[in-house]
């Protein structure tokens, strides 16, 4: 986690009640990448759950298939060239690889939302920024165009969009970076959905509104009461938002488990390469250091652990996959020598 961010999100104190039923089901998840003639792995055996309400958290380095693993949810993956597969794959009750075309249409903006990285480029650059909302409210709510109209300027505010009123009739262009990220939360929200992904949110913002935008992204999945997917490569955002995290590496999830339990005592040894490698305010003096090497990619043919190449661990075991073990209840790591991870 960053130096300007070292604790991790605070547990309820709430009596635990009946798990509801998971927003997310995730199982055996794979996904191909045919390019040039070649075939690419970007995704190999991926299975989580996310329940309402709960934010998980989805890090590794570029290329590890955080982001193909998101858009792989709503089958936002060209066809043509990308082949999904998974023994289950549900979102909101909707089985998505079998799924019609008008079942997508609602799900994708309506149980399901989605922010992205660069806003200026989600947000269409012809059309007013309420006329974006309003045009989410009626086809996910179906209300009058009157009613679209009012809840999208309450939105805006709601968003901190000062004269929300008059500036809803203004064009992507004209608002600065953390307000356009701002419009793009309130345009994925605006169906009140189930899930909402948000893939690297805050990347390309200062630190000041970095942080005016996670408060209120925990602020609206409390209000609504939504499960969040939080794809990020910045530790810190993830202990600050995440009640779990996901760790990928080589399209494998290697660690899974509380923010609390995988970033205080990781179980594998690419988890602690990450945390070795940000400045921690939680661990004054300790020196930084990178992970040697480079990460694989989905062309690369890999025996056993891919990490095996820049893991200081590895051992002749590690030729063989490992699968997910556990390391505590409820935390697990894909390592065979996770009692050696420090």
């Amino acid at each position: 986690m960053s130096g300007a961010e070292t604790s991790v999100r605070p547990a309820s104190t709430a009596l635990p009640e009946p798990a509801p039923d998971p927003v997310v089901e995730v199982a055996d998840l794979e996904v191909d990448f045919a390019v040039r003639g070649a075939i690419g792995h970007a995704v190999r055996g991926v299975s989580f759950q996310i329940r309402s309400g709960e934010a998980v958290g989805l890090v590794g380095e570029s290329g590890s298939g955080k982001t193909v693993t998101a858009l792989s949810l709503l089958r936002l993956l060209p066809d043509r060239t990308t082949r999904v597969r998974a023994r289950s794959l549900r979102v909101a009750g909707v089985d998505v690889l079998g799924a019609s075309a008008a079942s997508l249409a609602r799900l994708r903006g309506g149980a399901a939302g989605v922010v992205f990285q660069d806003p200026l480029r989600a947000l269409t650059p012809t059309r007013r920024v309420g006329s974006q909302i309003v045009e989410v409210i009626e086809r996910h709510s179906g209300r009058s165009r009157t009613q679209a109209r009012l809840e999208a300027v309450e939105l805006l505010s709601r968003v901190g969009i000062p004269d929300a009123r008059n500036r809803a009739r203004d064009y992507p262009h004209q608002f600065s970076g953390g307000q356009r990220q701002r419009i793009l939360l309130a345009t994925a929200v605006a169906s009140h959905p189930r899930l909402l992904i948000a893939d690297e949110p805050t990347t390309a913002l200062d630190v000041t509104t970095q942080s005016q935008i996670l408060d209120l992204l925990l602020d609206l999945q409390q209000d609504l009461k939504m499960a969040v997917l939080l794809i990020s490569h910045d530790l810190g955002v993830i202990a600050r938002v995440c009640d779990r995290v996901l760790v990928m590496y080589g399209g494998r999830l290697v660690e899974t488990g509380s923010t609390s339990d995988v970033f205080r005592a990781p179980g594998h040894p690419y988890t602690a390469g990450l945390l070795r490698s940000i400045p921690r305010l939680d661990r004054p003096g300790a020196v930084t250091s990178a992970i040697p090497g480079e990460a694989v990619d989905g062309f690369t043919q890999v025996v056993g652990c891919a990490f095996v190449p820049r893991c200081s661990l590895a051992a002749p075991v590690c030729t063989e996959c490992p699968e997910l073990e556990d390391v505590t209840p409820g935390h697990q790591a894909a390592c065979w020598r996770s009692e050696l991870v420090t």
